[in-house]
C-alpha cells in the first residue's frame, strides 16, 4: 500500500462531479518548478506531445502512479521529467502498455480506490521518486510536504499553466481533513494516514485537483 499512498494523500481533499464529467485541477497560489528539478513528475498525455491531461510520478524505471479515473481520457503516452504542460521538450516520451487499476475503483464511487499504476514500454533514463518510509514515519501532522501539478492557479475562470507549478502544503490528520470532504474508508487504510491540507486555504491542492505528485520534504514521495 505504501506504493500507492501518494494518490491517497491526492486525493482525500479533492472534489470531483463525476456526475456531470466535470474535474476542476487546481493549484491555488503556486509556483513555478525549476525545470530539470523535478525529472520524476510525468504528465499523461494521449497524444505523444499533446497536452498532459493527468499527471503522475515515476516510482520505478518502468511505472508511473496516477490516479484511477484518469482512463477515462485515453492515456497513451507518458512524458517523463515533463516541465511544459505539452511538447516534447527536455522530457522523455514513453508509451504506456499497461494500465494496473486497482480491482475496487469505481468511477461512481467518489475517491473509493482511485489509484493505478502505469506501465511503460521501456525503462525511463530518469531517476524514480523515493517513496515513503514503511514505518509511516513520513505521516506526520504538521509536517511540510509539496506538490506539483499543471492545475490552473485560480479558483475560477483560470486557465491552465505551460509550466509545471507546485505549492507547499501541511499534512493534517485523517480527522482534521475529514472535516472538508468525505473520504471513502478505502483511502485510508493504513494507519496513522495523513492527508495533505492548508489549514487557513492560502495555497492549495488540496481543493479540486488530482493525480498529481505529492513529495514530503527533503525529497520522500507519499
Amino acid at each position: 500500500m505504501k506504493t500507492f499512498s501518494t494518490l491517497i494523500i491526492m486525493l482525500a481533499c479533492a472534489v470531483n462531479t463525476y456526475g456531470s464529467n466535470i474535474e476542476r485541477k487546481l493549484i491555488v497560489g503556486g509556483d513555478v518548478v525549476p525545470a530539470n528539478t523535478k525529472t520524476y513528475m510525468t504528465g499523461l498525455r494521449a497524444t505523444i506531445g499533446g497536452n498532459s491531461l493527468c499527471g503522475g510520478s515515476l516510482i520505478s524505471p518502468t511505472h508511473v502512479l496516477t490516479a484511477s479515473h484518469c482512463v477515462g481520457y485515453d492515456i497513451r503516452w507518458a512524458s517523463i521529467g515533463s516541465h511544459f504542460r505539452n511538447g516534447t521538450q527536455n522530457s522523455e516520451q514513453i508509451r504506456v502498455i499497461s494500465i494496473m487499476n486497482h480491482p475496487n475503483y469505481s468511477e461512481n464511487v467518489l475517491f473509493s480506490d482511485d489509484f493505478l499504476v502505469l506501465e511503460l514500454a521501456k525503462p525511463s533514463s530518469f531517476k524514480p521518486v523515493k517513496l515513503a518510509a514503511a514505518d509511516d514515519s513520513d505521516f506526520k501532522a504538521g509536517k511540510w510536504a509539496t506538490t506539483m501539478g499543471w492545475g490552473t492557479n485560480v479558483e475560477t475562470n483560470g486557465t491552465y499553466p505551460y509550466e509545471l507549478q507546485r505549492v507547499d502544503v501541511q499534512l493534517v490528520s485523517d480527522e482534521a481533513c475529514a472535516n472538508y470532504a468525505t473520504v471513502d474508508s478505502s483511502m485510508r487504510r493504513v494507519p496513522p494516514r495523513h492527508r495533505a491540507f492548508h489549514e487557513a486555504y492560502k495555497s492549495q491542492s488540496c481543493s479540486y485537483h488530482s493525480a498529481k505528485g505529492v513529495r514530503v520534504k527533503p525529497g520522500t514521495l507519499l
